[in-house]
């Protein structure tokens, strides 16, 4: 828990109601990602600031955003319901189940964050026979949110977490009727290229969007519209002191680009 900034009473019991669901937790981790999106997207929420963030950087309106962090239900303590409905459209088992980082469903968006810290975008299926139920799933649903072939796409071009991350999202949003938005949620100096070479691979439209987002981007939001808010100033002096681990010249290097 000394990773995480934000633990008043409602924090501390949403962040329980987490760990019944998440499959893995290593917020303890000095490079966690989790810390990480916990500690930033929840400052947002807290601020709330959330919402106008997501429209400047997908350009689409995100009114009374609902958050939901590794797929949790905040008012069940369960996986939320359309993250489910995708999930079994597309036949995945349960202890495999593609799962965001954050979900922000709001009236006329959805919103999945996929958010890296030190790691890539770059996976490949551990197992590429199980292809078949992303391509066949959600009843041909591939087909009309891809412009490439599943192996060229999440193997060759090593996309397997994105593009399962686009077609859960899209036929999800697809069954509500609002938009969708994959928003790629990195360091200011990493994946500078993403929209594009993963945009290559996806039908894109006005109402399905790939959209790159930096760390550093979220904070500069919360302090163009709340510069003196305790939480602006918790969040800045948490991002300015946070490492990423040692570099090769075994100085320890820092986490973001401040």
């Amino acid at each position: 828990m000394d990773n995480l900034l934000w633990k008043d009473i409602e924090d501390l019991q949403l962040y329980a109601k987490l760990k019944g669901v998440k499959r893995e937790s290593r917020v303890a981790r000095e490079r966690s990602e989790d810390a990480v999106t916990w500690n930033v997207i929840r400052g947002l929420e807290k601020a709330n600031v959330l919402g106008p963030w997501l429209e400047s950087v997908s350009g689409l309106k995100a009114p009374r955003p609902s958050v939901a962090y590794w797929s949790c239900d905040k008012a069940t303590g369960y996986t939320l319901g359309l993250l489910d409905e995708a999930r079994l459209a597309f036949d995945e088992t349960h202890n495999k189940g593609t799962e965001p980082d954050v979900i922000v469903d709001t009236e006329t968006t959805l919103f999945f964050v996929e958010a890296k810290f030190t790691s890539g975008n770059r996976t490949r299926p551990s197992e590429p026979a199980r292809a078949t139920r992303y391509v066949e799933g959600g009843q041909g649903w591939y087909a009309q949110v891809m412009q490439a072939p599943f192996a060229q796409v999440a193997v060759d071009g090593h996309f397997y977490e994105l593009v399962r991350m686009w077609l859960l999202g899209t036929w999800a949003a697809q069954q509500r009727g609002v938009a969708f938005c994959l928003v790629n949620l990195v360091g200011a100096a990493r994946e500078p290229g993403i929209e594009a070479a993963f945009g290559r691979f996806i039908a894109r439209s006005n109402q399905r969007r790939f959209k790159r987002g930096t760390w550093e981007g979220a904070l500069a939001h919360l302090q163009a519209v709340r510069p003196l808010d305790p939480i602006t100033i918790e969040l800045e002096h948490y991002m300015l002191q946070k490492t990423a681990g040692y570099g090769s010249d075994c100085g320890l290097r820092s986490g973001f680009s401040l």
